[in-house]
């Protein structure tokens, strides 16, 4: 954590709750709100307060499950991140060597991160159809998580397939 206080008390005050606690802190983020009928502009962004505890990375646990008994013929992939710290891993989705984007054939939705006990979650399911379906065998979920952006990767095994 910095040693220098933001001039602003409410940023200040928050300081001083992270250090109190043995919290590092990455960022401030304060927005006052003004009573004041008159006054109905608001400056610059505000400031962000994220408090995490102090520790080392927990790289994600990766799970992949897959589903393909649905009526239209669509393949349903759901991949895992469990038991991670700080927050902040990022999903993305690969067939071979192209990423994955939302079109036609491929629908992704990644959840937001749930918390518990200082640790994250998070869940990216990929439904793809057409020709794409049948290569669930080069699809992987890729992970990037941590200040050193440390990259992780789960694809299905063959007996899986």
């Amino acid at each position: 954590m910095k040693d220098e206080f933001p001039e602003d008390s409410a940023a200040r005050a928050a300081f001083s709750f992270a250090r109190r606690n043995s919290l590092e802190c990455e960022k401030v983020f304060v927005r006052r709100f003004h009573d004041n009928q008159t006054l109905w502009y608001t400056f610059g962004e505000g400031t962000e307060l994220v408090i995490s505890r102090s520790g080392p990375t927990v790289k994600p646990t990766l799970s992949l499950l897959w589903s393909s008994s649905s009526p239209s013929g669509s393949l349903s992939l759901v991949c895992l991140l469990d038991s991670y710290s700080p927050p902040g891993a990022s999903v993305s989705w690969t067939l071979g060597d192209s990423v994955l984007k939302e079109g036609n054939e491929v629908e992704i939705q990644t959840s937001a991160e749930i918390s518990k006990d200082g640790h994250f979650s998070r869940s990216s399911v990929l439904r793809l159809s057409g020709a794409q379906r049948d290569q669930k065998d080069k699809v992987r979920c890729n992970v990037l998580h941590g200040e050193a952006a440390e990259k992780s990767s789960i694809g299905l095994s063959s007996n899986q397939c």
